[in-house]
């Protein structure tokens, strides 16, 4: 995981619930990119364990040939932080290190009406059923917020921050099907477009597979990782425990998949 060191803070992106800032920053190869650096409030990184989760999820959307933006994490001093926020809002925000997302500027939003045209019916397959396992609340959903950029027929997923609902300091024994069950997929915004195929048989034939062939030790040095760097992830065999059932249960899971798109 690269640590970044920052150049400068270039202002505030339109967008996120985080009133993430735009900044110019080093990474250890020495490469200077634009970032889009994500400032959570400390009780919602307690409580959610948002930084982890970005991290996690965006290795997880690998396993599935999904694409992320480059990420790296940066600690800085609040108070070069006071031009953007008021006092209260700085003792609020979380103290440790910051998700960082490359900034891709030739991307634009994702727009279903316009965008779906030109992306492969099994990005499409692969992102519905990535969301429905991860319970993404936040792609679409009742914000009707994409977190989605596409250029050309390449998408690229963003924001993953309120995912895994029940890896959080407050849940136990979870039951991972009736999260699935009950996830809104009708508010997911490329269901319409799952519908209305003609030709669904095998729609999620590629990510049964990649279920099948999902690398769980891969996250162990990853965990290792955020343990180094004081990033709050609760205990990780919540979330290994999730990542064996996604692959013991692939078949069911896809099943139902196919149920709710037909």
């Amino acid at each position: 995981m690269q640590i970044l060191k920052l150049v400068h803070i270039d202002g505030f992106i339109d967008g996120g619930s985080s009133k993430p800032l735009l900044i110019t920053a080093v990474d250890e190869a020495g490469n200077v990119n634009q970032y889009v650096m994500k400032l959570f409030k400390k009780n919602y990184v307690d409580q959610n364990f948002s930084i982890a989760k970005e991290v996690l999820i965006s290795e997880l959307a690998k396993e599935f040939n999904l694409s992320v933006p480059n990420y790296a994490v940066i600690d800085i001093d609040h108070s070069l932080l006071i031009e953007y926020f008021d006092n209260d809002e700085l003792e609020k925000l979380d103290s440790g290190y910051k998700f960082c997302s490359e900034f891709n500027g030739q991307y634009v939003i994702f727009n279903p009406l316009v965008s779906l045209q030109f992306i492969k019916s099994y990005d499409i397959a692969n992102l519905f059923a990535f969301d429905n396992v991860i319970i993404n609340s936040d792609r679409g959903g009742f914000r009707n917020k994409p977190n989605l950029l596409v250029n050309d027929d390449e998408i690229l997923l963003i924001d993953h921050e309120q995912t895994l609902p029940f890896i959080n300091n407050s849940y136990s024994n979870p039951n991972y099907f009736t999260y699935l069950q009950n996830y809104p997929f009708q508010r997911h915004l490329v269901i319409t477009h799952l519908k209305s195929m003609r030709l669904k048989n095998g729609i999620f034939d590629e990510f049964l597979e990649m279920l099948k062939h999902l690398n769980i030790e891969r996250f162990i040095s990853i965990f290792d990782e955020l343990d180094y760097l004081k990033i709050n992830f609760g205990d990780r065999d919540d979330f290994f425990l999730f990542l064996e059932w996604l692959k013991s249960k692939r078949i069911p899971i896809c099943n139902h998949l196919i149920g709710i798109i037909k």
